[in-house]
């Protein structure tokens, strides 16, 4: 993890693009899971990446969501962005302000995914 002052941080979780709580009649990720295929919390730090919430809090981040498209924020506040099992689509303008604060603002991007 990242060493830095108590404004740095602070960490971003991109919830727009993943599937909303209550979610529709949606399969798991999972294919293995048999008892109960469908995904009935939605993606979301406080139902199933709970454990994953919990950690970075116990290591001193701060934890936003992001709830609107990646061209709502100021990357200047936050360290990095996790993309979290991310289903939805990335809008051109929503690529390109991410790669600029990559490239020339110093913001991190931390992708989880687990599809095939």
């Amino acid at each position: 993890f990242w060493i830095g002052t108590a404004g740095r941080m602070r960490v971003l979780w991109d919830n727009y693009h993943s599937i909303r709580y209550p979610p529709g009649y949606i399969p798991r990720d999972s294919l293995d899971v048999r008892q109960d295929i469908l995904d009935w919390h939605g993606d979301h730090p406080h139902t199933n990446f709970h454990d994953m919430y919990d950690y970075l809090r116990q290591q001193g981040y701060y934890v936003e969501m992001l709830g609107s498209p990646f061209t709502c924020f100021d990357a200047e506040n936050y360290q990095a962005v996790l993309l979290v099992d991310a289903e939805e689509e990335y809008h051109p303008e929503e690529v390109a302000k991410i790669t600029n604060d990559i490239n020339n603002r110093g913001l991190s991007l931390i992708v989880f995914a687990d599809w095939y």
